[in-house]
């Protein structure tokens, strides 16, 4: 039996008022009604998910970014060595500029992808060697520097982000500045312009959420962002755990979310264009080894 419209409801209030009189008609159509749309269609665009509802039957939680990768390519245990050894160089890297850079930093750390997160996005990019990849939040620019690198690594692929302050990206250098493609949009007419910027995008491989985590603006760049990605490309997002934003996403589109819990953060991923793999976990626990 389909779930009740709200043209359905609007038509047994009409039918039990004869019946039965307005008292007796409001509480049994229109009490259900108004929580529905209290709970449903304003609660949930302000409040931020529990962990229930991370942690819910349709979702695959990993708490070890190798889990996740397997997930989604199969068990590549010997590659993932060799991946954690290149990362280990470049986090060691980032903490050094950290370090000698900390003055000139425009904006907290604790806004970037976290280690296990970054690793995520590194191992993905190495393994899927894409050619094009779109981040939209720079900040820092921690992610942006860890896109960079693998796309180095791997010969190939180029990285366009956005954001709308031209301060960002304090951590990379000159050298790494010149193979980066940087739109800054005008934050005014952002959504317009922001429509424009990726009508004109190539079609994408890779799309890393990281700009403003309010549900309204997260589910119009969701939507609209993940149009351009091909037929194997990959959706990320960081900071789901901020609002119902990635969990109505996924539900909407029929796939079901896989989540990785950092240490503080919780970062969401999906494949829009792909069904989900046969046989995936509920919960994947971490992989004995895995760093």
């Amino acid at each position: 039996m389909r779930p009740k419209t709200i043209s359905d409801r609007l038509a047994d209030f009409a039918r039990d008022l004869k019946l039965y009189g307005p008292l007796t008609a409001s509480r049994v159509n229109l009490t259900p009604l108004s929580r529905r749309f209290i709970v449903e269609r304003l609660l949930r665009r302000v409040a931020a998910p529990s962990l229930m509802d991370l942690l819910a039957s349709e979702s695959e939680v990993h708490i070890s970014p190798d889990t996740l990768i397997e997930s989604l390519t199969g068990p590549i245990s010997s590659r993932l060595r060799e991946l954690h050894d290149e990362f280990d160089l470049l986090w060691q890297e980032l903490q050094t500029r950290y370090q000698l850079r900390s003055k000139q930093l425009g904006y907290s750390n604790t806004w970037a992808l976290e280690q296990n997160s970054c690793l995520l996005l590194y191992s993905l990019v190495r393994l899927l060697r894409p050619t094009n990849i779109l981040e939209t939040g720079v900040a820092n620019g921690q992610s942006t520097f860890v896109c960079l690198q693998a796309l180095a690594r791997n010969g190939r692929g180029r990285l366009i982000s956005v954001d709308v302050h031209d301060d960002v990206g304090g951590l990379l250098t000159h050298e790494e500045r010149t193979g980066w493609d940087l739109r800054i949009i005008n934050r005014r007419r952002i959504r317009s312009v922001f429509r424009e910027l990726v009508s004109e995008l190539p079609q994408l491989d890779l799309y890393l959420h990281d700009s403003e985590h309010t549900y309204s603006w997260q589910t119009f760049e969701y939507s609209l962002v993940t149009s351009k990605l091909g037929a194997d490309g990959i959706f990320m997002s960081d900071d789901v755990d901020g609002t119902y934003a990635y969990l109505d996403y996924c539900r909407r589109i029929g796939r079901r979310p896989l989540v990785l819990l950092d240490h503080r953060k919780v970062v969401g991923l999906a494949r829009p264009n792909q069904p989900d793999r046969p046989g995936q976990v509920a919960i994947a626990r971490q992989r004995e080894g895995s760093r």
